[in-house]
């Protein structure tokens, strides 16, 4: 757990988020997930925008490299690939800024999350969204970088 753990300033990171979308305050900041390398928040903002901040634990990877890394991934799979990935907004791979760690702050990802509709699905309807999640994966395999 100590290996894990990421000590970060959570209203300098709301500040981050406010300043990213031009909102003036956060009045909701609510952790939606954890995994072995990130933590994510959802930030509510006085003018009804919200956002999606990630922190990355120390664990993730090689410092400053991970963050970017993963900013580049997202804007080449969104801008290039055109595929569905939320933009980011602001970020940092240096953990002397304001917040005290590497962050990700980025659009919210519209829609229902497919856990809570799966089920219910038809099956031609979740035989379509395999489809579409093996497209992507082809896109992004298809991509080849020269050295």
């Amino acid at each position: 757990m100590k290996a894990r753990y990421r000590h970060f300033d959570v209203s300098s990171l709301q500040q981050a988020a406010c300043k990213a979308v031009g909102a003036t305050t956060c009045t909701s900041f609510t952790k939606i997930g954890e995994g072995n390398y990130n933590k994510a928040y959802k930030l509510e903002l006085n003018d009804g925008q919200r956002v999606i901040a990630k922190i990355p634990r120390p664990n993730a990877g090689p410092k400053g490299f991970t963050t970017a890394s993963e900013v580049a991934t997202m804007e080449f799979a969104r801008t290039v690939l055109n595929l569905p990935v939320p933009k980011v907004l602001a970020w940092s791979a240096d953990d002397t800024n304001e917040v005290g760690a590497d962050y990700i702050i980025m659009e919210e990802a519209k829609g229902t999350e497919l856990h809570e509709v799966w089920q219910q699905l038809p099956l031609r309807a979740k035989c379509d969204i395999i489809k579409e999640i093996v497209d992507a994966e082809t896109k992004m395999l298809s991509v080849s970088f020269d050295q």
